[in-house]
């Protein structure tokens, strides 16, 4: 199903996040110079993209699961009458 499949991207893309943090934390330990510096600000880059990512994944995934949820009301009738069912929205994630 592709709700388990985003998942588990998810789950993968948050180990991805803590380990360029541990990068990050080791080059900030290390630093000497420029050089490091251009470094880390790369990392931040990508821990950023990493995040964006992240949150993309989690507003699939509940999109997904909010249609199969929806889906399962309509087939057992449970909708008010006269109305059709609503995906709530949030403004956070996860």
């Amino acid at each position: 199903m592709a709700a388990y499949e985003l998942m588990g991207e998810v789950e993968l893309n948050q180990a991805k996040i803590q380990e360029l943090r541990a990068s990050a934390a080791k080059l900030l330990a290390e630093a000497q110079g420029a050089e490091s510096g251009h470094a880390i600000a790369l990392l931040n880059a990508q821990i950023g993209a990493a995040k964006a990512h992240q949150d993309g994944l989690l507003r699939s995934a509940k999109i997904i699961l909010d249609g199969i949820k929806m889906k399962a009301e309509i087939g057992n009738g449970n909708t008010s009458e006269g109305s059709s069912p609503t995906l709530e929205r949030s403004s956070t994630v996860g």
